[in-house]
């Protein structure tokens, strides 16, 4: 945890601000205090969030390690100040933390406007139902998911394809064995998508992204998944788009995660299939495809006249959509390769209805020879 503090003087008195003090121990927020013989102080963090990270024995925790000085304070009296607007979320994925976690006390301070979808296709917020997918345990209380691993791999391609850059592109999950999952894919994968964030929600607190996937991995049980800070934090890293992948059959048993899908439900496209997702998205970039492909050849017909003009400029907008051509000529060849079957076929069949006449005059033959 980095300790983030300003020293002042107000009022001919010294004063020390504390930032995310909420993930601070007790003794490491003291520190400042003491050393500039702290007047007046200052707290800013959010209790409703991740305490901080404690390594350690149980006896560690027992004895109240990661209560804050932040916690301590409100037990002996002192009211917060709550600051209710939010900058950062879309007005659709602020409401999930708003309704589930502050009482809808919180206010907007962007519009739809402003977070505005940064794909057609995609939906500001969506829950993407992987249910072939199953929970493999690492044996060390980590677990991690295939299915759901491939899934978050496909749209991280996909949206890299589309010409977003890694930077906008982050990807949370509930366990370190996902995070490794997911790198993997990633390394394997090659291309430009090597560069996403992929952590778990405590290595993400403060972070936040333009689109956040949510990998939650469990599918026959909770865990931790189940504690409204981890939650809180997850939910609330997304500017523009947040994708929740997870399996219905389990979490939609939790109050909490049942009250995320219910949410999402909400909106147009909010619940999907995973798996006819991504048809849909390859459908999509294939259309993209022949556009592009239909326009560079009217292009190259202007070009024979003398027009110059680029109907898409960059190589990015040419090389976005290879996954579709490769897709494409993968299918061809497929249909190729089946005609060819289908010809071998003909030929051992019409081969075997020759042998089975060439016999039959043989018999034929042979009879008449007894007869003479």
């Amino acid at each position: 945890m980095c300790l983030s503090f300003l020293v002042s003087t107000f009022q001919h008195k010294k004063l020390v601000l504390l930032n995310e003090c909420s993930q601070m121990t007790e003794p490491a927020s003291l520190l400042p205090d003491a050393r500039y013989q702290c007047q007046k102080l200052i707290l800013v963090g959010d209790p409703k969030q991740l305490d901080p990270t404690i390594e350690g024995a149980d006896s560690v925790h027992a004895n109240g390690l990661e209560q804050t000085l932040f916690d301590r304070l409100i037990l002996m009296g002192h009211i917060p100040t709550l600051l209710r607007t939010q900058y950062r979320c879309h007005p659709h994925i602020s409401a999930i933390a708003n309704s589930l976690f502050y009482g809808d006390m919180l206010t907007d301070g962007v519009t739809e406007t402003d977070r505005q979808p940064l794909l057609l296709f995609l939906p500001t917020l969506c829950y993407y139902d992987v249910s072939r997918g199953t929970e493999t345990s690492e044996g060390v209380g980590s677990f991690y998911n295939e299915a759901e691993a491939g899934f978050v791999f496909f749209l991280l391609q996909t949206f890299v394809l589309c010409g977003l850059g890694t930077e906008r592109l982050g990807v949370i999950t509930l366990y370190r064995a996902q995070v490794t999952r997911i790198n993997d894919l990633l390394s394997s994968g090659g291309g430009d998508s090597k560069g996403v964030q992929v952590s778990t929600v405590d290595a993400f607190q403060g972070g936040e992204r333009d689109i956040i996937i949510l990998s939650t991995v469990r599918t026959k049980g909770m865990g931790f998944i189940d504690n409204d800070k981890r939650m809180n934090v997850a939910l609330t890293r997304a500017r523009h788009h947040l994708l929740i992948v997870g399996h219905h059959g389990n979490l939609s048993t939790n109050t909490l995660w049942g009250k995320v899908i219910q949410h999402c439900n909400r909106y147009a496209d909010g619940v999907q299939c995973a798996d006819e997702a991504r048809f849909g998205m390859e459908q999509y970039l294939l259309s993209c495809s022949l556009a592009l492909e239909k326009s560079a050849k009217g292009d190259n017909s202007q070009t024979s006249r003398g027009d110059n003009s680029q109907p898409c400029s960059g190589d990015k907008s040419q090389s976005s959509f290879n996954i579709t051509q490769n897709s494409r000529r993968s299918s061809q060849s497929r249909v190729k390769s089946t005609r060819a079957k289908k010809s071998d076929i003909d030929s051992n069949i019409s081969l075997v209805e020759n042998s089975k006449s060439a016999r039959k005059q043989r018999v034929k033959q042979g009879e008449k020879r007894k007869l003479l």
